[in-house]
This record gives structure tokens, sequence and C-alpha cells, in this order.
């Protein structure tokens, strides 16, 4: 593997490990917020989850959504709780107390510290009316009505959230208020023509795709962003895999490649935002927001399906499943395929942050505990930080049932030039056999291996859970040697792998 320190890709932005809190199953109500939790701070925050999120990194959260967004009216969660009201939420089928709203999220990342609010407007049953007068509450510092109204239900000062998601998903037909390509685009040019009349340095995210299985990929997306390019700086992607979103029915070799699918899925959707900047001889870039990632969990039908099954329920279950090693590890390959990307792809939001199949999971009225899917995510926040470099590398690659040339290990540098830092992250999908990994550092003089931290399991089927974790990152010695100035790293089988290099001391 050769790794040159001028062969620069793009700089990671803090957003790949971000998140998303959206009102659905638990992940709101009996996660994030159970006021009759024996940890339950006095708004009713729990505050094993506030500790276990900031020892997470999440650098920024999206919220309130989500399916959950295109039928909520934001003014139904502010104001004395006593006075809000109780609606049916008609995108999980749940019952929306609206105990916790726009002001109690923004307080509950305030107590994690270190997260970005990032939100999302109603663009299903909502339009630009409802978009400005929520900019308005949250920026705006006074003397207007909305402003007004939130230092009277006692936040005086203003938010000054940047970021600003045009609607969620309008693309799918399961949407509430789904449109055409055509349709959305005119919609969501004229909220963002309206909210940077208030605030013109908004960052601002179009509706892109909400997978690449749509059969509407990639015409809505080219359709919408030709209309509203001039108002927006990147497209909002969501991908899934696992679980009912499939990929894994033809064995772990073919479920461990699904990420060659994924880097399709960015590839074609960064190619229909250039073709548009060509139409148009823009100057502009759109980059990407992949703001909805994960992999579910295998379940049952009746776990999946059951907001239809069972509906009209308040602060339940929804979707939970328990990740297992094989799931893990796909995640690993899903951000490996990410961060290769990171001078076009921006922000990153694993789904759920709580619950669902998030990385971090709470028994009601008991404990918190973490997925696996926690490390990937936890590693890449704490020590992503820099520039991802380009690399080659020469490694046996096999073909599966769906996909042919797929390497058996996978790895991106990334390099911090102040710190005088070289992080490799590296996954590994063989099933039978270690590999040694050659670097041939360039540019790198007196660079040694810091620490190996890796995760690695002999089973495919375990998980973590509360009564224990079976999966976790663990200190590796004597994995590393020198020969002839090129760095050996032993990969385990089947391991997700951060390897932290730094210049030698004088």
């Amino acid at each position: 593997m050769i790794i040159d320190k001028d062969y620069r890709v793009g700089e990671v932005d803090p957003r790949l490990a971000a998140s998303h809190v959206e009102h659905a199953g638990r992940g709101v109500y009996n996660g994030i917020y159970e006021p009759e939790h024996s940890l339950a701070d006095e708004e009713g925050f729990r505050k094993d989850v506030i500790e276990s999120v900031r020892q997470l990194g999440t650098t920024a959260i999206r919220y309130p959504g989500g399916n959950f967004v295109s039928n909520y009216d934001w003014m139904d969660g502010v104001g004395p709780k006593e006075q809000r009201p109780t609606r049916l939420e008609l995108a999980w089928r749940q019952i929306e107390p609206n105990t916790f709203g726009t002001n109690e999220f923004l307080s509950w990342i305030h107590k994690v510290g270190n997260i970005d609010p990032m939100f999302t407007v109603n663009l299903g049953s909502g339009g630009m009316k409802e978009a400005v007068s929520l900019l308005e509450y949250c920026n705006y510092p006074g003397g207007t009505y909305y402003s007004d109204l939130r230092k009277k239900h006692g936040y005086d000062k203003p938010y000054n959230i940047k970021t600003w998601f045009l609607g969620n998903e309008m693309d799918g037909p399961w949407q509430l208020g789904g449109l055409s390509g055509t349709e959305y685009g005119r919609k969501a040019v004229n909220a963002g023509f309206a909210m940077r009349s208030m605030f013109p340095d908004l960052e601002l995210i179009l509706v892109g795709s909400s997978g690449n299985r749509c059969e509407n990929y990639p015409a809505f997306m080219a359709e919408a962003l030709e209309i509203a390019y001039d108002q927006v700086d990147m497209v909002s992607l969501h991908r899934y895999y696992g679980g009912h979103e499939g990929g894994w029915e033809n064995g772990t070799e073919d479920f461990f490649a699904v990420s060659l699918d994924l880097e399709d899925y960015i590839r074609g959707s960064i190619a229909t935002c250039d073709y548009i900047k060509a139409k148009k001889r823009a100057k502009k870039t759109i980059n990407i927001s992949l703001d909805e990632w994960n992999i579910w969990p295998k379940m049952p039908d009746e776990i999946v399906r059951m907001n239809e099954l069972s509906p009209w329920y308040f602060g339940g279950p929804l979707a939970e499943g328990f990740m297992t090693y094989e799931d893990f590890l796909v995640c690993c390959f899903y951000n490996l395929t990410v961060l290769k990307h990171a001078d076009r792809v921006k922000i990153l939001c694993v789904d759920l942050l709580v619950n669902t199949s998030g990385p971090v999971h709470t028994e009601f009225g008991g404990n918190v505990w973490r997925q696996p899917n926690y490390y990937v995510i936890q590693h890449i926040a704490r020590y992503g930080e820099g520039t991802v470099l380009g690399c080659v590398m020469e490694v046996p690659k096999y073909d599966s049932a769906t996909y042919t040339d797929v390497p058996y290990v996978e790895a991106v540098p990334v390099y911090h030039e102040e710190k005088e830092t070289l992080t490799l992250f590296c996954a590994s999908r063989s099933l039978t056999e270690d590999t040694m990994l050659t670097l041939n550092l360039r540019g790198f003089e007196d660079y040694h291996v810091i620490e190996h931290i890796a995760v690695a399991c002999e089973d495919l089927g375990a998980v973590n859970g509360p009564e224990g974790e079976r999966i976790y990152p663990v200190n590796l010695e004597n994995t590393t040697r020198v020969e002839e100035d090129q760095i050996m790293i032993r990969i385990p089988k089947m391991s997700w792998n951060v390897v932290r290099m730094g210049k030698k001391q004088a």
C-alpha cells in the first residue's frame, strides 16, 4: 500500500460523525427523554444517555426528522407543556404528546456539548410560511412576533442554526405530501429564497434521493436540482442496508460487499450534481449530505412493521434489533466508502442516534448500552480529523453472488498536518486469514506506529446487549514491524482497525 503525503483527496468534515434524532419509536420518548427514569435530570433528560452520546463524539445532529417532519407543526412543540396538543403522528402511526420539541432538543444538545444542530423544515404538509416562521423563532434576536415568542417561552438568545434541510424524502411515495422532482424543486426554491432573504449565509440542503433502488433515481434529483441549484449547497441522500433493506440474502461475503453498491450510488449522485452544474454553466459545486444511514439487523416482520400492526402507541419500540458483528463490519465498510469521498460528502448522519438501530440503546427504566456501530463512529469522530489521502493498494479480491473484484481489505489514510499524525482506518472482509499490510509511506520520514486499535470477533452472530458487550475495541500489541523503511501491519481477519502513526520525537 503506497501512501503519498501530497496525494490529497479532501478535508474530513467533522460532520462525518453526525447523527439524526427523530420522533420515531423510542428515538426521543423513553430514549433521550424519560422523565420517570431514576437518572433523569430536571428537564426529563436521561443523564446516562447524555454521557454515552458525549463519549460517542457526535458532532452534529439533524432534527426532527425524518418522515416525522412532513406532518409536524413545530408550534405544537413549543410553549408551556401543559398547553401543547397531543396529536396522531401519521408517519410512524404513533401518539405524539409534544412534550419534547424545538427548545427541549436544543437544550439537550447543549448539555451534551459540542454539537451543531441541523434542522429540517416541513415541506410536506407545510411550506415556505412554516419554514420562515421556524427560522425566525430560532435565529432572529428579537423584536418580531416569533423571536419574541421564543423569549416569552424562556429562551432569550437566538440559536443561530446554520444548516437547514428543505424537507425529507420528498421523492418517496410513502412521504406525506410527496412530490415530483419539478414540484418539489419549485417548493424548495421558494422556501430557500425566503429563508435566505432573512439570513443569506444559511447552508441549505435539497432532497436528492431516498436511495438508489427508487425508480425515480436519479431523475428526481436532477429535476429538483435544476430548479433549486442557486439556492442550495448540498443534496441529501439516504441509504440503508441489511434487515428489511436487504443485501444479506446471498451470504456473508456478498453482504460485506454492499459498500460497492454505495460507491456506485455516491458516484452517480455526484455525477448528477455535476451534470446540472455543467448544464447551468454554474461555478458553485453541490456537495453531498448522506444524512440517513445504517445497517439494519435482521428482525421478524412483526417487529419491523409494529407501527402498522399495532398503531397509535406512545414511546414504544420501532424496528429495534440487536446488531450482529456481521452487521458491524458492513458499517465499517460503509464508513470507509464515505471517507474516500471526503472531498464531496460533507455530512454523514447515523439513523437514529438513540434506539431503533442507533449506536446508543436504552432499556425503559433501566440501563444504557452500546450497539457495535457505536465504535466505528466514535473512532472516526476521535481520530478522523485531517485530510484524506489517496492511496494505491494491491490486495487479493473475490467475486460474490452480486459483486465482482471485491477487495478483501480496504483502507483510508487521514493525515493531520499540524499534529503530524497519520491515521489508517482499515477493515478486513477475509473470513479465514489475517492480512499482512505493507505500508510504503512517501513524505512521512521518521513516522512510526503509536497504537493499533482493533475490533475483532470470531463470531459473526455476536451481539451487544444490556447484559454486556461482546463487540468492543482493544489495543493490539506486537502487530507491527519495520522492514527496509516500510511498516508491516498484521490486520486480523474480519476486523475493524485504527492504526495511529506519528513522527518520532528527536
